[in-house]
């Protein structure tokens, strides 16, 4: 395979330099991610940017989906399309148009569900001043085409209603799921709720999604959630945090259920890259483990240049209701002199 063409000088406009990293680890067109990137409204300045997306305040990452057989993974673009407005109600209008081009061109069947996630699960959408840097959700997308997404903070008001509030409009958006909601009781109480969203093509697929930390009072073979105790994903945490000590807090868990059946969907676990201290070098030796133990083609990390302005936000193994893995990756870029 060609590598990549090296960085000579520390790229000056990052975004453009972790487009092109991507699209050579992806496959996908350049020009393609580019375009929905300003779709969604990324800033192209870095002094702009200001989001609680990453650690270091950059607003965008790219995630690569691996699964099973397939040749080639399938693209996202996750966005903070709030991160250039200076006030909360510029980047609620902000996000609001954001969300309305992607529904447009990616899923005209997803606007409902979509928007509920503003109204009710986003803070600003409630009447709740968010006082952080950037915006109270994130959006994404299929580079395919096909398929958003909506990721709300649950990170307001008091923290013990977060998982109740959460679960009452899921119950509220999907009347076939009261059970599904009613099974995750153990999870909430061992977990705090960090965001909530909806992801899907149309009604028949779209999924709600919960995004929670455990809070390390109870295994995850304790949480009452079956998928969880998969042995593939005790494996995956072993594996990514041999030999660190790595705090419970570096975990993100999600949940997902299908809002036309009501029934659990999947689950996943993600690492985060910054508290998971690994070299590119040394996360994708570990990926290329992972790809190889389950039948997955793993993207060539070993052709780009050392330089290249790309990193690891998260790496996370998912587990779907007929027991089919998928391992995540979510790139971002470098930014040089970034928050922390």
């Amino acid at each position: 395979m060609t590598a990549l063409a090296s960085f000579p000088l520390r790229c000056h406009d990052p975004l453009a330099g972790f487009i092109r990293s991507a699209a050579f680890l992806s496959g996908a067109r350049e020009e393609t991610i580019d375009r929905l990137c300003a779709r969604i409204g990324v800033p192209r300045d870095p002094a702009g940017w200001r989001s609680t997306l990453n650690n270091d305040g950059s607003p965008i990452q790219i995630c690569l989906g691996l699964r099973p057989g397939a040749a080639a993974p399938t693209i996202r673009l996750i966005a903070d399309p709030h991160s250039g407005g200076r006030d909360a109600p510029s980047r609620g209008r902000q996000s609001r148009h954001a969300l309305a081009q992607l529904e447009e061109w990616h899923a005209p069947d997803m606007a409902s569900l979509c928007t509920s996630v503003l109204e009710h699960m986003a803070p600003s959408g409630c009447g709740i001043p968010y006082l952080r840097d950037g915006g109270d959700a994130w959006l994404a997308a299929g580079i395919g085409g096909r398929g958003v997404a909506i990721y709300a903070t649950a990170r307001w008001g008091d923290p013990a209603s977060r998982w109740a509030r959460a679960l009452a409009w899921l119950v509220d958006l999907s009347p076939a799921a009261a059970q599904a909601a009613a099974s995750l009781t153990d999870l909430a109480e061992h977990s705090t709720l960090i965001s909530v969203g909806v992801e899907g093509s149309n009604a028949g697929d779209a999924r709600a999604k919960f995004y929670w930390r455990p809070d390390g009072s109870a295994p995850l073979s304790g949480l009452g959630v079956s998928l969880l105790k998969h042995g593939a994903l005790r494996a995956f945490l072993s594996d990514a945090t041999e030999g660190m000590a790595t705090p419970v807090s570096a975990i993100v868990g999600s949940v997902g259920v299908n809002i036309a059946t009501g029934s659990l969907a999947d689950v996943k676990l993600d690492l985060c890259g910054h508290c998971v201290p690994r070299s590119r070098t040394d996360w994708a030796q570990r990926i290329g483990g992972y790809a190889h133990r389950h039948g997955m083609t793993a993207p060539p990390f070993s052709a780009l240049e050392p330089d290249a302005p790309i990193e690891i936000a998260f790496v996370g193994l998912g587990i779907d209701r007929d027991l089919q893995p998928r391992l995540n990756i979510y790139l971002k870029p470098v930014v040089a002199g970034g928050r922390q």
